[in-house]
This record gives structure tokens, C-alpha cells and sequence, in this order.
């Protein structure tokens, strides 16, 4: 029953990611398809393209298909044609448009380094099986402006094991979210484990994009022995509770669901207090740069505010809360929610007219 109701929460994330494909509904497929065909300076805004590009996804066809495919070989060097591009192939990849490998494979040699991570990203969802194409994505693991993290994480995901020799010394690279694509695809495939534990020592470094990355290496690494690491890992809840829907795996027996229910139980409680968090201050700050930094977007700094004013009388703390409340913070994500965990954790908040 439990990994159904975690089946079922996968299955909710999926219909909300959907909901935004749809995000320009008056436009329809021939008016898409217009756009895309319009010489670069008849367009009304250089946006156009890439709104045309994006809105196809709700079209799956052959006609789809072949619009995408001939703006990617077009030639036009413009901003709005290389944003257009990389969109393009973002999208024949999410129509598994097996077509388009030959040609995806192609933009890895563009000069542009964005869509050079598109193609990469784009090929492992095809499942891209080419030779000639997968080596030429080995070859970019020695050209360190590419983004070699998605390379490798392709490479590793396609099961290319001739690309173990180029992604080895990638394990010593000074780039963490390198490093860790690195170590997690050599456990992928089959070549050691050994450097492993350091991507448990990734997932507490002072930047919270590499922390994003170490959890995101653990659980394509299967690496399911470091997921009471994660769990202490001060970053949004959502990446800790996808680290448990991927590696607290099904079992029958009691002990396994009193863990997970345990680990959900965290979640849904977010003590800050059980968080390994990156950042200290020398000295307490005061109250209004603490409710200022419920507004940030680095989680280990919004949960150290937390848990300091959480230390504070409510009676103290509501004018303050309730000024930021209704003039920002119902309307910010973000802190919506660290406002409402601390709602919740303040016991006694007093009395006051």
C-alpha cells in the first residue's frame, strides 16, 4: 500500500509537469507551424520561434516532426533561431522522435555549448545507439567548455562501457558536479564503486546546485546505502522525498515499511533541527534579516533562519511575521512555506490584542 501511494504521488508530479506543455492555448498547430516557417525578420517578436517550437509538444505527428527537424537544419545563425534550436530538439525528444537521432547527433559539433546539452540530453532519451555519434560524444569529455556532466550522465545511461577510459580521471576533476556525473557513471558502469562515499560528501558542500547534483548521482548510481545522508541533506524537500522514491526499494517485510513510513514521517515534518545544515552565523542576526532570509533561494541558509527563530516567542515574532506575511510572503512560494513551518513549530505564541 505504501508504494502505491508513492506510485500514485509519481503519477501526480507527471500530470502537474504536463499541465505546463499548454502554456499558450489559443495557439494552434497550423499557427505553430506558420511561425516556424516565417523568415527570422517577418517574425512579430524574436520569442515567436522558440513559443512556436515549445507549443508543438501538444501535437505529436509527423507534421511536428518534420517543422522541428527542418529549424534545426536550418542555417540562420540569429538569437532567436539558436533558442528556437535547442527547444527543437528538446521536444522530437520528448516525442520520441527516433527520426531525429541522426540529426540531433549532428548539433553536438554546434558551437553552441547550449544546444550541444540538449542534443547529449536528448540522445539518451531516444536511446541513440550510433557509433560514429557516441564517440563523438567521448571526444567532448576533453573539451571542458562543454557541459560534460550531462555528457557523462548520457554516456552512463546509454550503457556505453568504451567510455569508461574517458570518464576515470573525470573522478579527480576540481568541478563537483563533474566529479560526482563522473563517479556515479563509473559505478554505473561496472568499473568501481571506490570513489562512491564522496558523493555523500557532495551532498553537504556550500553550493546548493552541487548538492542538487550529488543527490541526483546517488540515485542514478542506485547508491541506496547513502539515503539517511540524503534525508539530512539541507535542500528542498522535494529532492529528498525523489531520493526516496527511488532508493527505498519494495519490500515485504515490516522492517522495510516502518523505515519508509519513518522517512515520509521526516518529510512531512522538516525539522530543521535534523538537517546537516552548510551554513552557521558568527552571531545571531536580528529578527528582520532572519525573516529576510525565509525569502532566499540557497535552503540551507532558509532553514538556519528557521531554526533560529524558531528559538523566539511568538508573541515577539507575529508583528513582524504578520507585516512580511501580507505584504510578500503569501505570495512567495518559497517563503510561503518556511512561514508556514514556522507557524507550525512555534509552540506558544501568547497573547496580545
Amino acid at each position: 500500500m505504501l508504494y502505491e501511494i508513492m506510485r500514485l504521488h509519481i503519477s501526480v508530479l507527471q500530470l502537474v509537469d504536463n499541465r505546463f506543455n499548454n502554456i499558450h492555448p489559443g495557439l494552434s498547430q497550423e499557427e505553430a507551424l506558420r511561425i516556424l516557417a516565417l523568415p527570422v525578420d517577418s517574425l512579430e517578436a524574436s520569442s515567436d520561434r522558440y513559443m512556436a517550437a515549445s507549443h508543438l509538444i501538444n501535437f505529436p505527428g509527423k507534421q511536428s516532426e518534420q517543422a522541428l527537424l527542418n529549424l534545426i537544419d536550418e542555417t540562420d545563425n540569429s538569437q532567436a533561431t539558436r533558442l528556437a534550436k535547442r527547444k527543437a530538439v528538446e521536444v522530437l525528444a520528448r516525442l520520441k522522435c527516433q527520426n531525429a537521432t541522426m540529426i540531433i547527433g549532428k548539433c553536438l559539433q554546434s558551437e553552441d555549448h547550449y544546444l550541444v546539452e540538449n542534443a547529449a540530453w536528448a540522445l539518451l532519451q531516444l536511446g541513440c545507439d550510433d557509433e560514429f555519434i557516441i564517440d563523438c560524444m567521448i571526444t567532448l569529455l576533453k573539451d571542458p567548455l562543454q557541459n560534460r556532466r550531462v555528457i557523462i550522465q548520457t554516456l552512463a545511461g546509454l550503457g556505453v562501457t568504451r567510455a569508461l577510459p574517458a570518464i576515470y580521471p573525470l573522478q579527480q576533476e576540481s568541478n563537483s558536479a563533474v566529479r560526482g556525473a563522473a563517479i556515479s557513471a563509473v559505478c554505473i558502469l561496472g568499473g568501481s564503486n571506490e570513489k562512491l562515499g564522496d558523493l555523500a560528501q557532495h551532498l553537504f558542500l556550500s553550493n546548493q546546485m552541487d548538492r542538487h547534483s550529488a543527490i541526483q548521482d546517488i540515485i542514478d548510481a542506485g547508491a541506496g546505502q547513502f539515503l539517511s545522508e540524503v534525508l539530512r541533506c539541507p535542500v528542498s524537500s522535494v529532492f529528498r522525498i525523489r531520493a526516496i522514491t527511488h532508493l527505498q526499494h519494495p519490500s515485504n517485510s515490516s522492517k522495510a515499511n516502518a523505515s519508509l513510513v519513518d522517512n515520509l514521517d521526516l518529510m512531512l515534518w522538516d525539522d530543521p533541527n535534523k538537517l546537516q545544515l552548510v551554513h552557521k552565523y558568527d552571531q545571531t542576526p536580528g529578527l528582520p534579516f532572519l525573516i529576510d532570509e525565509l525569502f532566499g533561494t540557497d535552503f540551507s541558509r532558509c532553514y538556519l533562519a528557521l531554526q533560529t527563530l524558531l528559538c523566539y516567542d511568538g508573541q515577539i515574532l507575529w508583528p513582524l511575521l504578520e507585516k512580511r506575511w501580507n505584504d510578500e510572503a503569501h505570495n512567495d512560494y518559497g517563503a510561503h512555506y518556511f512561514f508556514i513551518r514556522l507557524f507550525g513549530g512555534i509552540e506558544k505564541w501568547g497573547s496580545w490584542q
